[in-house]
């Protein structure tokens, strides 16, 4: 979580935003003896993988209109 705090480009974000992700998935497993919790978890996967590839097209469609993953070129282009 430090990482997506401290990040100053976009691809760092988003490597971190991935680990972070993980440890969420975990989380939400942790009982996995149990069947709700099972669910509960492959449908998180199911969501945030989703939520995932939009991140990333975004990413890279802000990488094409601006040539940089850097925040302060993204802000003084905006």
């Amino acid at each position: 979580m430090n990482g997506i705090v401290l990040a100053n480009n976009l691809m760092s974000l988003y490597i971190f935003w991935e680990f972070g992700r993980g440890e969420f998935l975990l989380l939400i497993g942790h009982w996995f003896e149990k069947h709700s919790a099972a669910d509960a978890s492959k449908k998180a996967f199911l969501t945030n993988r989703v939520g995932d590839i939009g991140f990333f097209i975004g990413i890279m469609l802000m990488f094409t209109a601006i040539n940089s993953f850097n925040f302060p070129k993204i802000c003084s282009m905006v």
